[in-house]
């Protein structure tokens, strides 16, 4: 859709030289996220779905995972399941603050 030569921003360049285009930021950020996440060794995946794996099967490990987030005064996250197409559900992450 953005590429230089036969795209849709190309062929409407051509008929709007004028035209600002701007790319989503969010899904550059997906492309990058995406092919980091290609580079990272398996054991890191594997990690990932082992610590899923034991706060999932049991509800008291939950509740000793809430108890720590509250002793170590941080945001309660909650552990997603490792997904295999989303980049960063894929390692855990719930929240990702971008602050400028």
């Amino acid at each position: 859709m953005m590429g230089a030569n036969n795209s849709l921003a190309s062929r409407l360049k051509e008929k709007c030289p004028n035209l600002f285009l701007m790319k989503c930021i969010c899904h550059s950020f997906h492309l990058c996220a995406s092919y980091a996440c290609e580079k990272l060794p398996n054991d890191v995946e594997q990690l990932a779905k082992d610590v899923y794996n034991f706060f999932s099967n049991s509800s008291k490990r939950i509740d000793q995972y809430k108890e720590f987030q509250e002793f170590a005064n941080v945001f309660p996250y909650k552990i997603l399941h490792p997904s295999q197409e989303m980049a960063f559900p894929r390692i855990g992450y719930q929240k990702i603050d971008f602050t400028i």
